[in-house]
């Protein structure tokens, strides 16, 4: 019996997955937490008893079992001890999955095992018969229709059953047992949840937008495991909190509230569902509509003007603007309409704080606009729906009113005659601020130019010019009227007038004394003018006025001032010099004559100056100072014996006369005097054999003697800046000391480093040049590249004799970069060496050698020789391997030789290593 019991049980360990309308209730071990909410003990009598073991993981969970007594001891016939499932009202459990055991000693009727409230068993039943049965896992179920289980102990004798002790205690000497240490039973139920008490704005009936709140209430025998809602694409839920230890797991009833944030919905109607959902996952909906508007309505087009173009000034008010409200997908209907009415100025910037503000009802797409006064304005308007303000509609084109009419023009007639400079201008044509409409001046009416008015049109700024051209020559009576923007005139009774006086043309001028054009005079000159003018005359200004206005002539010498006389005559005496001077005469208007140049040199007096001490730093200079306003010509002449003259190349340049000293007379220091002949440009001559400035100012030339140059002795000593001083890579420090012929050091001497090459037919070169310090001495580092000669000189000076120091010599190994390719080659083949000498300066047909070391051999001897190297150094050869039998290693190097003509020791290139295989 045990062991068929085993095996029956043994095939429902596989549990079946939950599906829709059911879920599961877990118990004990079960658990994760290991609770038991959902069974529930009783026992009938003190005989029987069904109490939890420990519902921990590893505790010996829900027992119910016979009393453990004395022999003899009896449980009443259906005395039983039960752990109870009870479904939900209207649910049923479907099956179970239990890990637990039974027992039962035989010689007695019980009933132990899991049945349900019809008595039917599903698990074990009702023998006398030993039984022992015992699921280490989880055995599954079926129990279809099942609304209670019981899981536990039963007497089923109508004699009652023996609660005798079997004396076994792994039973725990129960004469009946059932352990129940976790359970899984599977709930089913269909009936979905029930909703009520939909409430909320967002099913108000009315247009909402923005976060709306929608609720409802749900209940469910088994519980409400979560409510939802769903809008458009959009939704949210509202989970419950759960406990599947119990029967109803969930809440059997609930409430959720939602705020809805509606701006990610489409605007119109919308549908709305609210859900709910059980514990066994039946759902239930609700459906609504929303009315959802998050939008505001979009701009109406630009307002347009009729009639007259916008650009144009109206004198009647009352402005016709005609738009199209913007389109609509969706949303709440149009109810009203904003107009606002703005100041701005003419280039369309509007002033918020001069805005007025209308709302209208309706969206009729079009409207008339009274303007609150004079000026230019812009209006614009919105479409309102019942939720919100529309956006503005672009501003309209500006809006222009003006019904004033301009006062009396200002004009400012002129009180000096209009002449030929200011005839291309015009006579300002203006309105005073407060005489000026706001839709500014359109043009003016000038009378009085023969004929009707004649229309003068202003610039932006409302000021207009009547041109001097329209003129004729004398006085002219004008009249001036203004016309506004809008077409209104000035008053005839306020119309402005004045005489205007024109005169363009120049005065005659007549000029007398003046020499020939370019002619050089002896005799003092005196120029006289006079002129004459026939419209406004040549009347001189009264002495308390300015000269010009009245007639006047004017007299400007070339560099000076402007000379003016008042009236029609003047004079004037320049002087002696070269002289270029302008004459012209101006008329009482302004006009000025053609411009009469006069130009001529007058010089009464000879040359005069004399020379300037020489700088000493160039004994050799001459400078003559000349005095002399109109100067020609200069000439410099030397002598070094009584009457004997020699002229010396000179120049003539702002009032100085300049040569040199011969080299030949300053080299043999010779005494020497000077004189210099200088004529100016009218032809007087002067010798000036004096001194001009310096301690003998004013006394004659004399002999003068050329200062003796300092001799110099230059001495120069090297050492080397790193290594060997015959290290190739090592730099050089050439130190000199320059001497007076006192011995003393010379500072601030220019000293030259100077080099030549080690080499046959090799020039001196200068690499660098510096001056001595307060000590005398000088130094340079060089490069040692190359094998050459150093040494330093002093050039000559004025004051100083050139020397040249001690030469010295450096010496440099020639050498060469090499390389092998290939490294590795078989007997047979051929190996390239080749490589390039290092320093340059290769000369001509220059030729190398190729050594080579055999393996085991501590000789080097040559394997190809000569071998050529190109003009830029480099060089190549080949040699093949012939009589290699076995693996080898050889070694390769080439030697340089010294030549008269090549800068350079001789010197060996490093080695490279060839490996030959047979």
């Amino acid at each position: 019996m045990r062991l068929a019991l085993i095996a029956i049980c043994g095939s429902l360990t596989a549990a079946a997955s939950a599906n829709a309308g059911e879920y599961t209730v877990y118990s004990c071990r079960a658990d994760d937490a290991a609770r038991n909410a959902s069974w529930i003990a009783s026992a009938s009598s003190s005989h029987v008893t069904a109490y939890p073991d420990g519902c921990g993981s590893t505790g010996g969970g829900l027992v119910a079992r016979a009393g453990v007594e004395a022999a003899g001891s009896l449980a009443a016939s259906f005395d039983a001890a039960n752990w109870r499932f009870d479904a939900p009202t209207g649910a049923s459990v479907t099956q179970v999955a239990l890990s637990a055991r039974l027992y039962r000693a035989s010689g007695g009727r019980w009933g132990v095992g899991l049945s349900d409230q019809a008595g039917t068993y599903h698990l074990g039943g009702i023998s006398s018969d030993l039984m022992a049965w015992e699921s280490s896992g989880y055995t599954t179920i079926t129990t279809p229709g099942s609304t209670t289980l019981f899981f536990g102990v039963i007497c089923a004798s109508g004699s009652g059953c023996t609660t005798t002790s079997t004396g076994q205690p792994g039973w725990g000497y129960s004469r009946a047992r059932a352990d129940l240490y976790g359970a899984r039973v599977r709930v089913s139920e269909s009936a979905p949840p029930a909703i009520s008490g939909v409430r909320g704005s967002l099913i108000s009936g009315t247009w909402v937008g923005g976060t709306q709140s929608a609720a409802f209430d749900a209940a469910d025998p088994v519980g409400v495991a979560g409510q939802s809602w769903a809008i458009a694409s959009l939704g949210g839920p509202d989970s419950k909190s759960c406990d599947y230890t119990r029967p109803a797991p969930c809440p059997t009833t609930s409430s959720s509230q939602f705020a809805i944030d509606t701006r990610g919905v489409p605007d119109g109607e919308q549908s709305l569902t609210l859900a709910a959902t059980d514990s066994a996952g039946n759902r239930s909906t609700w459906t609504g509509t929303a009315l959802i508007d998050n939008n505001i309505p979009g701009p109406p087009s630009q307002p347009v003007l009729e009639g007259l173009p916008a650009t144009d000034w109206r004198a009647r008010n009352g402005f016709v603007l005609n738009y199209r409200n913007p389109s609509r997908a969706g949303g709440a209907p149009l109810t009203s309409h904003d107009v606002q009415t703005c100041r701005s100025d003419p280039d369309g910037r509007v002033d918020p704080s001069t805005c007025s503000f209308s709302n209208l009802s309706g969206a009729p797409e079009t409207d008339t606009v009274q303007l609150p006064r004079p000026g230019t304005f812009r209006t614009r308007v919105r479409v309102n729906d019942s939720l919100y303000a529309g956006a503005w509609s672009p501003w309209s084109e500006v809006l222009r009113f003006d019904d004033v009419a301009p006062g009396t023009p200002s004009v400012s007639f002129p009180a000096r005659w209009i002449n030929a400079s200011s005839a291309a201008g015009g006579l300002e044509l203006s309105t005073g601020k407060s005489q000026t409409p706001v839709s500014g001046i359109a043009s003016y009416l000038v009378g009085g130019l023969g004929g009707p008015e004649r229309t003068v049109f202003p610039a932006s700024s409302g000021t207009a010019l009547l041109p001097y051209s329209l003129l004729g020559e004398g006085a002219t009576p004008v009249t001036v009227r203004a016309v506004s923007g809008s077409g209104l005139v000035t008053e005839d009774s306020m119309k402005a007038g004045g005489t205007l006086r024109k005169d363009t043309i120049a005065p005659s001028l007549n000029v007398t004394g003046a020499p020939a054009p370019g002619e050089k005079v002896d005799y003092e000159v005196t120029l006289a003018a006079s002129a004459s003018d026939s419209v406004s005359g040549m009347a001189p200004a009264p002495g308390d006025r300015p000269v010009n206005e009245g007639g006047y002539l004017s007299f400007t010498p070339e560099g000076a001032g402007q000379l003016l006389f008042r009236g029609a005559s003047g004079q004037l005496t320049p002087g002696d010099g070269r002289q270029a001077i302008s004459i012209f005469a101006a008329d009482v208007a302004g006009n000025m004559s053609q411009e009469s140049r006069v130009a001529y040199t007058q010089d009464t007096r000879a040359p005069s100056g004399g020379l300037l001490p020489a700088p000493g730093d160039s004994p050799s200079s001459i400078r003559f100072q000349v005095i002399e306003s109109c100067p020609g010509s200069a000439e410099v002449e030397i002598s070094t014996s009584p009457g004997a003259w020699e002229a010396v190349p000179t120049t003539f340049d702002d009032g100085i006369a300049a040569a040199r000293v011969p080299p030949a007379v300053m080299d043999a220091e010779l005494p020497y005097t000077l004189k210099a002949l200088v004529t100016d440009c009218a032809g007087n001559r002067a010798t000036l054999d004096r001194w001009f400035a310096g301690p003998l100012a004013g006394q004659p030339i004399g002999e003068i003697r050329p200062p003796a140059r300092t001799r110099t002795t230059a001495r120069a000593s090297m050492r080397s800046s790193r290594g060997s001083a015959s290290a190739a890579s090592a730099r050089r420090t050439v130190s000199g000391l320059v001497r007076g012929s006192d011995g003393q050091p010379l500072k601030g001497v220019r000293v030259l480093f100077e080099s030549q090459a080690r080499a046959t037919g090799a020039p001196w070169k200068e690499i660098a040049s510096s001056q001595t310090s307060s000590s005398g001495k000088v130094s340079h580092s060089l490069p040692n590249r190359y094998s050459q000669l150093i040494r330093i000189s002093v050039p000559e000076t004025a004051t100083l004799a050139p020397s040249t120091s001690n030469v010295l010599k450096t010496s440099v190994r020639a050498a060469s970069s090499i390389s092998a390719s290939p490294t590795k080659l078989r007997n047979g083949r051929r190996v390239t060496v080749s490589g390039r000498l290092r320093g340059g300066l290769v000369p001509a047909r220059f030729e190398i050698a190729l050594y080579g070391r055999a393996p085991g051999s501590r000789a080097w001897v040559p394997v190809r020789a000569p071998v050529a190297v190109s003009r830029s150094g480099r060089w190549k050869v080949g040699y093949r391997f012939t009589r290699t039998r076995t693996r080898a290693l050889y070694r390769f190097r080439v030697r340089i030789p010294s030549r008269p003509d090549y800068p350079f020791s001789s010197g060996y290139s490093p080695e490279r290593r060839v490996t030959v295989v047979p």
